[in-house]
């Protein structure tokens, strides 16, 4: 299972870019939420696993809003999302997460 303390914060852009990617209102909605959830596992790794959460709910949200997830990506966020919740001490809800994200793509 991949955990925070296999991911190096150095492989993300900086925070400061991820949220302008996440802004640009040139990019396609994709790029956007892939810039957002980015930020939310940069969080995750620097140990904000509660505001990570906020993010990854947001770009749920929105990705469900414009239906524009794969299953590999929406597994991707689904996965993350759990690992950040499992950190925040919320094993139930990052239990469902991670169930969740084996549905969205068995075989991953």
């Amino acid at each position: 299972m991949l955990t925070p303390d296999d991911l190096s914060v150095d492989g993300f852009d900086n925070a400061a870019a991820l949220d302008q990617a996440a802004a640009d209102p040139s990019a396609s909605e994709p790029d956007r939420l892939r810039a957002a959830h980015n930020r939310a596992v940069r969080e995750m790794i620097e140990g904000s696993p509660e505001a990570a959460l906020e993010r990854f709910e947001s770009v749920a949200a929105k990705a469900h809003a414009c239906g524009c997830l794969q299953p590999a990506q929406r597994n991707l966020l689904l996965y993350n999302q759990g690992i950040a919740l499992l950190l925040a001490g919320r094993e139930d809800a990052a239990f469902e997460a991670l169930t969740e994200a084996r549905r969205a793509k068995p075989h991953a």
